[in-house]
């Protein structure tokens, strides 16, 4: 069977043909042959650039967690699907759930900049024309900026935004930590954890496979 057949409709019955989905790891493996690239046994799918992976099957790329939802549920998502812990990489069943487009927003990390006055943190930015309190927090609510005030330090002004957070996105608001403050300076980007020790393992049996022909 081809990984290209099809006319773009892709049934319930053709992805679990073509593709395995581990619900724990959120790693789907092909089950058919394709380009010698990505032969059978091997994970499915690219990443686009951003952390979220799509998968080309039945002539057209799908993003690994909408095929996940369907997978495990037999429909498609109505609108947004949102990862639970904000890891667009992190496709296991139980990091997923559907999401309007504004609760998928609010759900976003805290933007990445190297520029000195701006902030790792989402909903906050510098205020350079007040000394005392130099850093701004404010929050979108339904394409409405909401004032939440000046404040003297960075992780006051952060503290403002979690607060708000919490008042008005309750379960989709995410919370910006210490730790991804870390990652977003420092510009990091990596995979999920499950997708990293599945590689790995597989690096690892590769090589031992190597290993074993070389000594045949």
């Amino acid at each position: 069977m081809s990984r290209s057949r099809g006319n773009g409709t892709l049934t319930l019955e053709l992805l679990r043909s073509c593709l395995h989905y581990d619900p724990a790891t959120g790693i789907f493996i092909w089950l058919i042959d394709g380009r010698s690239q990505t032969p059978k046994g091997s994970v499915a799918g690219a990443d686009t650039g951003h952390g979220y992976r799509k998968i080309g099957v039945a002539g057209r790329r799908y993003y690994a967690h909408r095929l996940a939802w369907f997978y495990v549920y037999g429909v498609w998502p109505p609108d947004d699907t949102d990862h639970i812990n904000g890891n667009p990489s992190d496709n296991r069943i139980a990091n997923l759930r559907l999401a309007t487009r504004s609760q998928n927003n609010w759900n976003t990390s805290s933007r990445r900049s190297t520029k000195p006055l701006s902030s790792v943190f989402k909903g906050v930015c510098a205020h350079k024309k007040s000394k005392k309190n130099p850093w701004h927090a404010q929050i979108t609510v339904h394409d409405k900026n909401i004032n939440l005030g000046y404040h003297p330090t960075e992780e006051s002004a952060r503290d403002a935004y979690m607060a708000a957070v919490t008042k008005y996105y309750g379960e989709y608001g995410r919370i910006a930590d210490a730790q991804e403050a870390r990652i977003n300076r420092s510009g990091e980007t990596g995979k999920s954890p499950e997708m990293e020790a599945f590689l790995k393992g597989r690096k690892a049996k590769a090589a031992g496979d190597d290993a074993g022909e070389a000594r045949a």
